[in-house]
């Protein structure tokens, strides 16, 4: 189930489709009052005029040029620099025109989509949430809801959370404890947010990537092409096969500071904070992490978020803000 913003409820799958469809159609049809309105103020002979522009020497030169009733060119009067105020105007005369067909064009499809995904009664996600509790134990649904998801992620891969408790002395408001002050305000920002997260929980780059790559055919059969297929290959098989191709000839491991799980999209992504950035050694470590990172796909997934701080510049209640922000809008 998803939460719908409008109706403050959750929601199926499709029946959020539906919503988002009434969503963009109101949205497209606000656009196309305004830029109506907007053109019903334009002379009638602009109707007829366009903007060209030609280059000399490498700069621009604008044109206004007039079309006859067959749209071909009847007349082209260059504008010098003192005319750009007139250039403008036909240029963005020109884009709202186009943006106006493209509106109608695009309101003509989910309008015709919105009569057919009308029809149908019944999305596949309701007949699940429609049984019983005791047949629903019975079964296996095609698409595990978020907060299913969830709860596997959360029992999942015990063997994976890491004994290396060293340092660990400033505790979270989940009880758990971690090595910094910042890493304190980080873990304490997320739960009072509401996200759900792990600290320091092992990342084994070789599985991922592994998974991003094969076939998990004992659970979906389907190439691991996503963040969401990867992470349900996770959940459902943990064992690293023995053939996997390994980084550096070694499996590649490492512990995010914040592993967070985003049960909407069933993805994983990863928070590390580098706070000693004053130390070359640390820096040095840091840039090989995060190469390892890029070669594991990381980077090109959007699957990492990073923070960073020395003794000159620390980290801020104000940036932790705006990188939560971007999580709950990635959820």
């Amino acid at each position: 189930m998803n939460f719908s913003k409008k109706t403050g409820v959750s929601v199926s799958p499709g029946e959020g489709i539906r919503i988002l469809i009434e969503e963009r159609i109101a949205q497209l049809e606000r656009v196309q009052r305004t830029l109506e309105r907007r053109q019903a103020r334009w002379p009638l002979e602009d109707e007829r005029k366009r903007l060209e522009i030609q280059y000399r020497n490498g700069l621009p030169r604008y044109y206004e040029v007039k079309l006859d009733s067959h749209g071909r060119r009847e007349s082209r009067r260059y504008l010098p620099k003192k005319s750009t105020p007139q250039a403008e105007q036909l240029a963005q005369q020109t884009y709202e025109r186009a943006a106006l067909k493209a509106i109608e064009k695009e309101l003509e499809v989910l309008k015709s989509s919105r009569l057919s995904y009308g029809r149908i009664s019944r999305f596949h996600e309701d007949i699940f949430q429609h049984y019983c509790e005791e047949r629903r134990a019975l079964i296996r649904p095609i698409f595990p809801e978020s907060r299913d998801l969830e709860k596997q992620w959360k029992e999942s891969s015990q063997e994976d959370r890491t004994s290396h408790r060293d340092g660990m002395i400033f505790e979270t408001k989940n009880g758990e404890k971690v090595r910094s002050k910042s890493e304190l305000m980080i873990a304490n920002a997320l739960r009072d947010a509401g996200i759900i997260y792990r600290y320091e929980y092992l990342l084994n780059l070789s599985r991922l990537a592994y998974f991003y790559t094969v076939k998990a055919n004992n659970f979906t059969g389907e190439n691991c092409i996503n963040p969401a297929m990867a992470l349900t290959a996770r959940l459902f098989w943990n064992p690293l096969p023995s053939n996997v191709h390994q980084y550096q000839g070694g499996e590649t491991v490492y512990l995010p500071d914040f592993t967070i799980f985003l049960p909407e999209r069933n993805i994983e992504i990863y928070w590390e904070h580098f706070g000693l950035m004053s130390s070359p050694d640390y820096v040095a470590k840091t840039i090989q992490k995060l190469s390892d990172y890029q070669s594991a796909g990381l980077l090109k997934r959007g699957q990492l978020i990073m923070t960073f701080e020395d003794d000159k510049t620390p980290l801020t209640p104000a940036k932790i803000q705006a990188v939560i922000d971007q999580i709950l809008e990635m959820g």
